[in-house]
């Protein structure tokens, strides 16, 4: 009996390590998109404490590489796998939405600690959006 419980988990175990999910490529990377939803003024958008940009404003999440109608395009950059702080400030340099977000071929995810953010992804296109 113990020989068929031990053969039972050690299948088991061998079937959750190879369909689980792997830790990822350190070294993917990634097209990294950035947009607003905030319609009432300028959002500036800073990653890691870098400055990258005024955001712009899209109604819905736009598609990967997408213009917005007034023909304006998501800020966009390439990033490796791994977490990244992301901050908007207002047009007085107040932070009204910062966060992380976390990005590998294994998982994605955003953690907000101001405001909100979203994020959506299609294969190596991930697109993040803040909001107040």
């Amino acid at each position: 009996m113990k020989t068929i419980l031990s053969l039972v988990f050690a299948t088991l175990f061998a079937s959750l390590l190879f369909t689980g999910c792997k830790k990822g490529d350190p070294n993917a990377t990634f097209q990294v998109s950035f947009f607003t939803s905030k319609a009432n003024g300028p959002l500036s958008l800073y990653v890691d404490g870098t400055y990258k940009g005024v955001l712009p404003y899209f109604a819905q999440t736009p598609a990967c590489g997408n213009p917005n109608t007034d023909g304006q395009l998501p800020i966009t950059m390439v990033l490796k796998s791994g977490k990244y702080t992301i901050e908007g400030k207002d047009s007085l340099g107040r932070i009204t939405s910062s966060g992380t977000i976390k990005i590998s071929s294994c998982t994605m995810g955003t953690f907000g600690n101001l405001g909100g953010q979203s994020l959506s992804n299609t294969g190596d296109c991930v697109i993040v959006g803040l909001f107040e």
